[in-house]
């Protein structure tokens, strides 16, 4: 007599589907905008990073919701890398996203104003430049007058 065994094997770990990368950019730019505008309206200028960084990605939580949806991700250990992955982009943002400066303007500097004491005397024009060629999206300076 003979048996016959079958045997099926079933991957639990499936990896994501590809969707469309033309939609998936689209929502990512999106989120990004979002990370971008709510950075500017949560950070308080004295909260740590990580904490505005967490409210932002929650204020643009829908558009990490939509990215997960977008790219098929059934299982949700790939959901949750995502949501992670939202939050530490987000901090990011905040992080390197806007300067706030007070500037001296040189023409009108105190005495005590001067390099050997550490200070960088530019104008706002100039400390605008310096700053976004470092990279920030948003750069706003304030003039002080002594």
């Amino acid at each position: 007599m003979s048996v016959g065994l079958l045997a099926t094997v079933s991957c639990a770990e499936q990896s994501p589907r590809r969707v469309d990368a033309v939609e998936m950019d689209r929502i990512k730019n999106e989120r990004d905008e979002c990370f971008a505008r709510n950075t500017r309206l949560l950070d308080d200028g004295t909260s740590d990073a990580k904490t505005v960084g967490e409210a932002v990605s929650a204020a643009c939580r829908s558009f990490t919701i939509n990215l997960i949806r977008a790219g098929q991700f059934t299982d949700q250990r790939y959901a949750q890398l995502l949501l992670n992955d939202a939050d530490q982009q987000a901090t990011q943002f905040v992080l390197v996203c806007i300067s706030r400066m007070a500037c001296l303007h040189p023409r009108n500097a105190p005495d005590f104003a001067r390099p050997e004491y550490g200070f960088h005397l530019r104008d706002d024009a100039e400390w605008n430049t310096l700053h976004r060629a470092a990279g920030f999206a948003e750069v706003s300076s304030q003039i002080n007058r002594f």
